[in-house]
């Protein structure tokens, strides 16, 4: 004091005579484990964990973590959010008020879970965007500046494949089906938020086995890879498109060794698998099918008027008859007819145009060969030629094939 008196003597004080203090400068730090950043769940979004660290390894270390809080966000596709109150989703900013339980000792990393009582599995809808996002405190009540978010989808949707080739109950012949292809959706619901479509697998099995009468699977491999066929279950993955997808890579060979392939089928399956992981399942679950049918004997067709080898004074009408024979109880029908009118290559007369093909479109002679468009009934398998020009630009004495 001004006196000069001292409460303590000048010399250096020993350990223990003093009050000590820790100095701490910089606030904890929280980062997330699970859910993973920009991942889609369907499902299992609680508990949330992570971790979080008060300088543990630094060479000064902080004064330690007091606690880490959370707040959840449900965002919609138009960008509206909405925070969850503990019992619902609320449109006011409910700030960090979702406690976790922190686990680990004192100055380590430690980690902090959710509490189910704060929010649970439930509390989070299908069909939106969702953020969740971490706020460290220390003892001296420093908190994290920068939050840490993960951000992650719901979507407990299943989406879906169509098929457009081929169509159930088509028929196929050993080149005709070179192509499958469709459409996929993903259903859009509640906050219209989806995952979005990762892949499309379209599976071809062999079910001869199954037709009537049936076929011989070779060696019990009825499944396409692919590039192959095998015993157990296959698929391949089609190329997508916006809305679409397709697959090339279908078998060549659809007679299998078979002397009398008619009437085999195989079924087509179409799935779609979405980026939370929701998917159909072969053979049947949110899966489109289509069963198609062997065809490689050719249809008939025959002329009925004007009849073979006779004059005509006219060819503004020709008939026939068309049919598709069935072998092994498989006939695809007959789709359509068409017919080519030739001018034989030997006529002489003027104007009477050999080598050349009626053009029913055009009305006249052309050097190509054109196969015209008749009309087909298939009740009584009739078909009809109908041209209004062709008898004017016939040459008399002339033949036609």
């Amino acid at each position: 004091d001004c006196a000069g008196n001292q409460n303590r003597g000048a010399a250096e004080p020993m350990a223990g005579t003093g009050n000590g203090l820790r100095v701490d400068y910089f606030a904890p730090v929280a980062g997330f484990t699970y859910p993973a950043n920009n991942s889609a769940l369907t499902g299992g979004v609680t508990p949330i964990f992570g971790t979080a660290d008060d300088q543990s390894l630094a060479a000064t270390k902080g004064v330690g973590l007091l606690e880490v809080k959370l707040k959840a966000v449900q965002i919609n596709s138009v960008g509206t959010r909405r925070y969850w109150d503990g019992s619902g989703w609320n449109v006011a900013d409910q700030l960090f008020n979702l406690p976790t339980t922190p686990g680990g000792g004192a100055q380590t990393i430690q980690s902090f879970t959710s509490q189910v009582a704060a929010i649970s599995d439930g509390s989070f809808t299908d069909g939106y965007r969702y953020e969740v996002i971490a706020r460290a405190g220390d003892l001296l009540g420093f908190q994290d500046p920068v939050y840490s978010t993960t951000s992650f989808i719901v979507d407990r949707s299943t989406p879906s494949a169509a098929l457009l080739a081929p169509l159930a109950g088509t028929y196929l012949s050993t080149t005709t089906l070179t192509l499958s292809s469709g459409t996929f959706n993903e259903p859009v619901i509640n906050g219209l938020v989806p995952s979005g479509l990762t892949l499309v697998r379209v599976q071809i099995e062999d079910v001869s086995d199954l037709a009537a009468p049936a076929h011989v699977i070779p060696g019990g491999l009825r499944f396409w890879t692919g590039s192959g066929w095998q015993g157990t279950q296959a698929s391949t993955t089609a190329v997508l498109y916006t809305s679409s997808w397709a697959v090339s890579n279908l078998p060549t060979d659809w007679v299998r060794g078979d002397a009398s392939p008619n009437g085999r089928q195989y079924a087509v399956r179409a799935l779609s698998v979405d980026l939370a992981g929701n998917t159909g399942v072969f053979p049947n679950y949110v899966t489109a099918r289509a069963t198609i049918t062997f065809d490689g004997t050719p249809p008939t067709s025959s002329i009925v008027t004007p009849p073979d080898g006779l004059d005509t004074t006219s060819l503004a009408t020709i008939t026939g008859q068309a049919v598709d024979p069935i072998v092994n109880a498989s006939s695809a029908d007959v789709r359509a007819v068409y017919v080519s009118v030739l001018s034989d290559p030997g006529n002489t007369a003027p104007n009477s145009f050999p080598g050349w093909y009626w053009n029913a479109q055009s009305n006249s002679w052309v050097p190509s060969v054109v196969w015209n468009a008749t009309t087909f009934a298939p009740v009584g398998g009739e078909w009809t030629f109908n041209s209004a020009t062709i008898t004017a630009n016939l040459t008399v004495g002339s033949f036609y094939i």
